[in-house]
């Protein structure tokens, strides 16, 4: 909650091309506030991303209506909130109060009834262990049949593009069914059974938010970061553990 922010229209999307756009249609009409979305929200040009990608058409785009390279530096936006603001190098940051995790532990149990979140330990073939293994899928779903086949999870939490992975691929592993569950949501569930464990990712920026747990939570990234973007990601991941 924010002073002067009650009965506002609140867009939500985490894509910089639609935020983008949307900011240019609204900009006749209305300041934009931005609040955080991981790692890109710290990105001062992601248009190279856009060409190492292959998005050739989007940059296109973005060259013709001279749109922001980076969320947040449209002159549209008056403002954005992030929880690691010095990480930024905008100048119409503003801090938000509480760290994302501190945050869910504290409406762990408001947020879990959002998401219609409940989980039975018993489920699990191995709910004696101690510490488990947990997987953090990217969106490509040949990667990640790839990743399940030729190592071992616990379990599967896919990416929320991903509606299911078939039987085959996911038999080896417990795969999460809901992929609209936030991560670290799961985290915290999974740290009231178990007391470590081994988080596997694809460049996932919920890794800045689980620093708070780096003594309970190992993180370890099976994808490549986009090239020139890796040093950038350990540069603001640095922020997030002080």
């Amino acid at each position: 909650h924010s002073k002067g922010l009650s009965n506002v229209p609140l867009y939500v999307d985490s894509d910089l091309y639609k935020d983008s756009v949307i900011n240019f249609l609204s900009s006749p009409f209305s300041k934009v506030k931005l609040f955080e979305e991981g790692f890109y929200s710290y990105v001062t040009d992601q248009t190279s991303h856009m060409v190492r990608n292959g998005k050739s058409l989007r940059y296109l785009i973005y060259a013709i209506f001279a749109l922001p390279k980076g969320l947040g530096y449209s002159r549209w936006t008056d403002s954005v909130y992030l929880y690691r603001p010095n990480a930024s190098k905008l100048n119409k940051t503003l801090g938000i109060e509480k760290d994302f995790m501190e945050y869910c532990n504290d409406y762990f149990s408001i947020i879990c009834k959002v998401f219609d979140l409940e989980f039975d330990f018993s489920c699990l073939a191995f709910d004696k262990k101690t510490s488990l293994s947990l997987y953090c899928s990217g969106p490509d779903v040949e990667v990640v049949k790839r990743n399940v086949k030729n190592m071992d999870f616990d379990i599967v939490k896919l990416h929320p593009a991903l509606a299911s992975l078939d039987e085959e691929a996911g038999k080896s592993a417990f795969v999460w069914k809901e992929s609209n569950v936030p991560i670290e949501l799961i985290v915290i569930l999974l740290l009231q059974k178990f007391n470590t464990i081994k988080f596997y990712h694809e460049n996932s920026t919920a890794v800045l938010y689980l620093q708070t747990l780096k003594s309970c939570v190992e993180c370890l990234n099976i994808g490549s970061y986009v090239e020139g973007y890796d040093a950038e990601f350990e540069a603001v991941r640095e922020f997030f553990s002080k």
